[in-house]
């Protein structure tokens, strides 16, 4: 691959002790494995252009994110966080973090309006997953997936289990929300991947990464409210935070989700039945065919609430029952 784009991930090659300034966080690496994350009172909007510091900001946005780290966790998705320390700061995994933004769309609003044409408000037929390349310097582009994988910002595999989490995470999000009377718009993710090289939902869960408006209508309970002004926005990130706090115990329904299975002969393995389709494929007169091949395509509809260990039983049976990794190679794919 020549000339892949040059997009800077903070903390990858940080040392122990050293920090790193964001528009909303601080981080500082502890050792090789963990991280302090602390968010600060600062808002921004439009790429830095508007700002603002707002007291108590920092340590609603850690309140909140822990909230909905801690109830993904228990709900099977692997988060980095870890610990909280004190009112603003928890403690993390550290993770080579993909330059990458998940966003997942359930109505129209923001970007997806002017970039379509669209009225705000929409209700999609179904949950829209958009990525975009992390850079300032670029306004985030959007970017296709099978560009961002062949330009190496992330592989087909991380891809494959960050769109599975992403809409996974809307589901069980989009509950929680309407429990307390908001309708979960969009928001954004970002993933990274530790030392073993498993994959975790990083950064934050946030009104700074997420479009809350009151159920039946738009009013705003997120960052719109500072970029459009439409009120007071310590407000409106109270009012969640104490709203996410009063809920205890609360059980989503499962989500379900397929899991699709491409098996194929390894190159330089002889398949018999590929050579019977080329012979009567040959007959009926494709003469220039030169080779076929034959795989199979297993369609699994699953419905579970702790989702990874879902995935990790399907692993095991994979490996034992539906390939033979001696001759065999599959590729998986994910759908919600």
């Amino acid at each position: 691959m020549q000339n892949t784009p040059s997009v800077q991930v903070p903390t990858n090659n940080l040392a122990q002790n050293e920090e790193y300034e964001g528009k909303a966080k601080i981080i500082r690496v502890l050792d090789e494995q963990t991280v302090l994350v602390k968010f600060k009172d600062d808002l921004t909007a439009f790429d830095g252009v508007k700002k603002a510091t707002k007291k108590g900001k920092g340590h609603l946005n850690a309140q909140i994110t822990k909230i909905l780290f801690s109830y993904l966790q228990d709900k099977g998705i692997p988060t980095h966080f870890l610990e909280q320390l004190d009112d603003t700061t928890f403690r993390a995994r550290k993770l080579r973090m993909i330059p990458v933004e998940f966003v997942i769309r359930n109505y129209s609003a923001g970007s997806f309006v002017r970039r379509y044409g669209l009225s705000k408000g929409m209700k999609l037929k179904k949950p829209i997953l958009e990525l975009f390349v992390k850079s300032d310097a670029l306004h985030d582009p959007l970017i296709d997936p099978n560009v961002a994988i062949e330009l190496g910002f992330l592989t087909r595999d991380e891809y494959e289990k960050g769109k599975l989490y992403s809409y996974l995470i809307n589901d069980f999000l989009s509950q929680l929300f309407d429990q307390i009377g908001l309708t979960l718009v969009d928001f954004k993710l970002e993933f990274g991947i530790d030392q073993e090289g498993t994959l975790y939902l990083g950064d934050e869960l946030s009104p700074d990464s997420m479009r809350l408006w009151k159920k039946g209508t738009q009013k705003s309970f997120d960052k719109d409210v500072f970029r459009e002004d439409k009120g007071e926005v310590i407000e409106a990130y109270e009012y969640v935070y104490r709203r996410l706090s009063e809920i205890n115990d609360f059980q989503p329904s499962p989500p379900e989700f397929m899991i699709n299975l491409s098996i194929r002969l390894k190159p330089g393995i002889v398949d018999a039945e590929g050579a019977v389709v080329k012979r009567a494929l040959t007959r009926l007169g494709l003469t220039q065919l030169s080779e076929a091949r034959v795989g199979k395509l297993i369609d699994l509809k699953l419905s579970a609430t702790n989702v990874l260990k879902s995935l990790e039983t399907f692993a095991v049976g994979r490996t034992e029952f539906l390939i033979n990794p001696l001759i065999e190679k599959s590729e998986i794919s994910f759908d919600v």
